[in-house]
């Protein structure tokens, strides 16, 4: 598999969608979102108890960045236990 190009990429996440820091702010939440349930859904895979546990330290992380964002666009705190869902 050959790497992609930062052109290929910037492709397929349609950045030239973004136009305003609106766009750019709801553009990083949701990779944020993103990534804190990948990271969340990873925890149970593992049959190593470390990597669990850097899997759920990853997901705080990026619970931080998301809740951030979140509070820059304007919107209310995420609801409790609404990621993994």
């Amino acid at each position: 598999m050959q790497e992609k190009s930062l052109a290929e990429y910037a492709k397929d996440l349609e950045v030239d969608k973004l136009k305003s820091q609106t766009d750019v702010l709801n553009f990083a939440a949701g990779l944020e979102d993103g990534a804190v349930n990948t990271y969340l859904g990873f925890i149970s895979v593992f049959h190593d108890g470390q990597l669990s546990l850097l899997a759920g330290q990853l997901a705080a992380d990026e619970t931080e960045h998301f809740t951030l964002l979140s509070n820059a666009l304007g919107r209310p705190l995420p609801a409790p236990f609404s990621f993994g869902a």
